[in-house]
């Protein structure tokens, strides 16, 4: 039987900031709290971080949302209805306009010089 020795490696310390790998500023011998995690740049703190974060996160969902359309498109492609624009649904057919009803509702006219315009 053999005894196997696992050398721990010591990570060292690196900046919060999302792709810094510098080491965070060392910590004031007189100061009191948590240890900084952030290094020196002037732009490396946590609102930042939080800003960039929220940026990247920003990104995924537009890449997602442009792989999204256009994984439709060609779906639409694919099926042969590959015509621009939206579909006609209720509300978007063509031709004449829809009759109104007079404010009196008691009869219909399909525009101006109906019967009770003035």
């Amino acid at each position: 039987m053999t005894v196997e020795s696992v050398a721990s490696v010591e990570t060292v310390p690196t900046c919060a900031y999302p792709g810094c790998t510098m080491p965070p500023e060392p910590h004031a011998p007189d100061a009191q709290g948590p240890a900084p995690r952030y290094c020196g740049h002037p732009e490396h703190n946590a609102l930042g971080a939080f800003r960039k974060f929220r940026a990247k996160r920003q990104q995924r969902k537009e890449d997602k949302r442009a792989a999204a359309e256009a994984k439709k498109a060609a779906e639409r492609a694919a099926k042969g209805g590959g015509g621009a624009g939206r579909r006609a649904g209720p509300g978007r057919r063509g031709g004449a306009p829809a009759a109104r009803t007079c404010p009196r509702r008691r009869c219909v006219r399909a525009g101006p010089g109906g019967s009770h315009d003035q």
